[in-house]
């Protein structure tokens, strides 16, 4: 009997469990009885069945392989967003246009805890790999100890041969609350998400710019933080509203926590714009389709997927490139759920030298929306 002839389905039925099972054991998933495990495991060595073997193809076949990985750290999320499968497609179809197959998986970064991603990338069973909601030093460093060609979405490049495609999210946000700030408005919410993702991070810094920028203080500014889940992000809604003195607007760091907002103002009998504005980042499809359709920064989803594989396949055919970073511009996209404040809270706003002034949308410059080249940095 062979190693590479064992399929899941055969250890599943020397074991008495299901595929679904022998998966979570062979993924090290904790919430499996430990019987059940061992169970498995016997099953396992009993077939002599080697996990490994499944992917040896990848290195012999005609058809070389990469790869598009996400860490397991971050996909509690789901893969179902609208933005990763645009991504997803645009890499798939350049990559295959290149005569190169696609491996789409996890990895931990964790060398006790390792999933088939993290094989994958330590035996080189793929050439390179594009990589998407890196977080963590261990997953960055993991990524590094491999050697091998990798490109990073939406953050910094970290190393040699460690590219990168992104954009500017803290200019991008920057814009974003220029916008609402020029409508008049002068007590703002963020919803925000985790300290440790970049991208959230950079968002909320761009924020503070602008109201810097404007001449607010620090304290216009209010921040909810979330797991950027949409549960979250409507709890986050009704953290800054119930407050003494709420926001009349609220940027949302990405578009899922924005729509959960609007829905949840709704809920409260909000009317969105005029009763709240608010702003996404990402310019999702859906977006569009909610009432009021969303005011947004628009994001290239596609084109950084393309540009992305593309990047991969020359590092791989040029090992002397070695640091690549490519940033690609976004637009505001302004739409109904944004306008004015109400005018009762635009009328009064106390400076830090404890004076009451007036502030109206005029007194506040209309965003400049500057919209750069493509450009290798």
């Amino acid at each position: 009997m062979t190693r590479t002839r064992q399929s899941l389905a055969d250890i599943a039925k020397r074991a008495g469990v299901s595929v679904a099972t022998v998966s979570r054991v062979l993924n090290d998933h904790p919430q499996v009885k430990a019987a059940t495990r061992e169970r498995v495991r016997r099953a396992l060595a009993e077939l002599r069945y080697d996990p490994n073997a499944l992917f040896a193809p990848f290195v012999s076949t005609s058809s070389p392989m990469l790869g598009f990985l996400n860490p397991t750290s971050m996909l509690d999320l789901g893969l179902n967003r609208g933005y990763f499968l645009t991504q997803l497609a645009a890499i798939r179809e350049e990559i295959e246009s290149q005569g190169y197959g696609l491996f789409v998986g996890a990895f931990t970064g964790d060398p006790q805890h390792q999933v088939v991603g993290d094989r994958v990338l330590r035996n080189h069973q793929v050439q390179g790999a594009i990589v998407a909601r890196v977080c963590t030093p261990d997953e960055l460093e993991m990524l590094r100890e491999t050697g091998l060609p990798v490109v990073l979405l939406n953050r910094p490049s970290g190393g040699p041969r460690i590219h990168s495609v992104r954009v500017d999210n803290r200019g991008a946000a920057q814009e974003a609350a220029r916008h609402v700030l020029g409508l008049g408005h002068l007590r703002i919410g963020v919803i925000g998400g985790p300290s440790h993702v970049y991208s959230a991070e950079e968002r909320l810094l761009g924020y503070q710019d602008a109201l810097r920028e404007a001449g607010l203080p620090p304290s216009a500014l209010s921040v909810a933080r979330t797991n950027l889940s949409e549960a979250q992000g409507a709890a986050a809604l009704s953290e800054l509203l119930d407050t003494d003195d709420p926001p009349t607007a609220i940027l949302a760091i990405n578009d899922y926590l924005a729509i959960a907002a609007v829905a949840e103002a709704q809920q409260r009998g909000l009317r969105v714009p005029d009763d709240l504005s608010i702003i996404g980042f990402g310019d999702v499809d859906i977006g569009r389709y909610i009432s009021p359709p969303l005011t947004t920064i628009h994001t290239p989803w596609d084109r950084m997927g393309r540009f992305a594989a593309r990047l991969l396949i020359e590092s791989v055919n040029d090992p002397g490139l070695t640091h690549a970073s490519v940033e690609m511009r976004t637009e505001l996209i302004v739409r109904g759920s944004t306008a004015p404040p109400p005018r009762r809270a635009a009328a009064t706003h106390r400076s830090p030298d404890g004076r009451d002034r007036q502030r109206a949308a005029s007194t506040i410059p209309p965003p400049a929306i500057i919209l750069e080249e493509d450009r290798m940095v």
